[in-house]
Order: structure tokens, then sequence, then C-alpha cells
């Protein structure tokens, strides 16, 4: 059996309301809280495709509960990201918001071979505050919104090259208005940290 989401095996649902924490990719799982206009983690908790568990102290699953993962991860088939040079099909929602003139709203975090690995829609919300939903290609050809798995990506990266000079900003919004303004864009490549996703405010 192929599985959409951690979340979908029933011993990790449990465990998951058990300790607070909501699904945040494939295998990974969150608690956090919210510091200021920002959420923090507070702890992070990643699954291996063998059932192992990794998971700062004070949020470890029993030992009922670790047997259980484990077994039910081994019994299903993971999914992989799928990079992709082209989008052909965009996600519904990025595809409405596309749609309503909000393509500046739609940010493409690519690799340094220009591969896509994530996108990422802002949304405002309804206490004013802005959201930021990632989502991911699969080798099942679905979309899927989540992160990808490993390290979180940087926006611009795929043009950093043939650049002499690296600006850091904080989410992509930023980097792509400091690109856009560069004088010396040839030169001056501007790339962002990954910004905090649904749920987020800023």
């Amino acid at each position: 059996m192929r599985v959409n989401s951690i979340a979908e095996l029933n011993s990790v649902k449990g465990y998951l309301a058990r300790i607070g924490a909501e699904v945040r990719s494939m295998r990974t799982a969150v608690v956090r809280e919210e510091a200021g206009n920002y959420w923090k983690d507070i702890a992070v908790i990643r699954f291996g495709k063998d059932g192992t568990i990794v998971m700062p102290e004070g949020f470890e699953p029993t030992d009922l509960e670790a047997a259980q993962i484990k077994a039910e991860c081994l019994a299903v088939e993971w999914p992989h990201v799928k990079p992709l040079r082209k989008i052909e099909v965009w996600p519904e929602e990025v595809q409405e918001a596309i749609n309503k003139g909000r393509k500046e709203d739609v940010f493409e975090f690519r690799d340094a071979k220009g591969d896509l690995i994530m996108l990422q829609l802002r949304k405002e919300i309804r206490d004013g505050g802005k959201a930021y939903i990632p989502f991911t290609f699969w080798d099942d050809d679905q979309w899927r919104k989540i992160e990808p798995e490993g390290p979180l990506p940087l926006w611009g990266l795929e043009n950093i090259g043939k650049s002499t000079t690296v600006f850091i900003h904080e989410g992509a919004k930023a980097a792509r208005v400091k690109a856009r303004r560069s004088k010396m864009a040839r030169q001056h490549i501007s790339i962002s940290m990954y910004t905090m996703t649904q749920g987020a405010q800023s």
C-alpha cells in the first residue's frame, strides 16, 4: 500500500495526537508554539521508512506505540519527491490563485540545477496575517501540500552559480524584491531562508 502522508498510519496518528504534533512533510511532524507573530518549533519528530523514530527528550513514544509504528512503516510503500524542470499542471489551489491574478504570491523553489523542489503559495488569512503553503510533486505524479524531506530549500538557488555576492533574506518575497531591484543583478543574487509554512504569520 502506498501512503500519502505519515498521518495515514493509525499508530502514528495516535502518537502525534497524544504529543500535540502536526505533520509537516512525508515523514516529519512538529510540535510548535506561537512566538509573537511567528511559530516556533519546540520538537521535530522524524520517522524512518523502517519505522525508526528520532525525537527530542520528552516526546518519546511508548513501547507499544513504537512497535506499532515500526510494523506499519515497514508494511507500506513510500513515494519520493520528483524534481520538475517545467510545471505542466499546477496544484489546483495555486492555479486558482494564478487565475485570480495572484501570480506574485507563488514562489518556485529550485535547486542549483534549476529543477523545481517545492512551490510556496502566500495567502492572506482572516486575522490579517499571512500563511505560506508548501506544495511538492511526487513520483506518483501527485501534488501534495507538504514540505520535501531533508534540508529545506532556498529560493533563488538556481541563480547562484555565476554570482560573486549572495544576499540572504528571510522569506522568498523579500529575496525576489531585492533581486529585481538590484542594479548589478549579474553579479549579485538574493536567496531566501525558508519561511514558516501553513499558519505562519508575519
